[in-house]
């Protein structure tokens, strides 16, 4: 029987980076560092393994909706994801990746709440206007001027929404 040295060496080699791998990868829970009415700002504890970059991933809490996954460039331990609904609770996980290895998820973050938007206040004073022929709402803000504001000079004024 023909035996490869070399291939037993890469072999082992290779099989020992993917313990090492899949036994020291599970980062640990993200928790927010900034939190703003759509995006968050997440941190985790990195494994102690190597790994090339995280996968992250998030949904809204106690939703059946499908994950949504974003990556990170390098190796750092944070990211901020964007695009998120104002006033909801998240779920993320993360995990790492090496070559074309991917580990396990690591835990669930605890309650990560995005803020309410400043909008929403806007729109308690709006009047809303339905459009007949369209299902689509028109808002109208109430706006008013600074007089003390105006600067006849420029052609200029301020006006105030809300």
């Amino acid at each position: 029987m023909y035996f490869n040295s070399n291939l037993c060496i890469s072999f082992g080699k290779r099989l020992k980076l993917i313990l090492n791998f899949l036994f020291f990868q599970v980062p640990g829970k993200p928790y927010p560092i900034e939190t703003k009415s759509n995006s968050v700002k997440i941190c985790w504890d990195k494994p102690r393994a190597n790994v090339d970059y995280f996968q992250v991933r998030y949904k809204p809490k106690n939703e059946k909706t499908k994950w949504k996954l974003i990556e990170t460039i390098d190796d750092g331990n944070n990211t901020t994801i964007t695009k998120l609904m104002t006033e909801t609770e998240y779920t993320f996980q993360v995990r790492g990746v090496f070559g074309d290895l991917e580990g396990p998820y690591g835990t669930v973050n605890d309650d990560i709440v995005t803020l309410r938007s400043p909008t929403a206040d806007i729109l308690k004073s709006c009047q809303c206007k339905i459009k007949e022929t369209s299902p689509q709402y028109l808002y109208h803000l109430p706006v008013r001027e600074n007089r003390r504001a105006r600067n006849e000079k420029a052609r200029t004024k301020q006006l105030v929404l809300g």
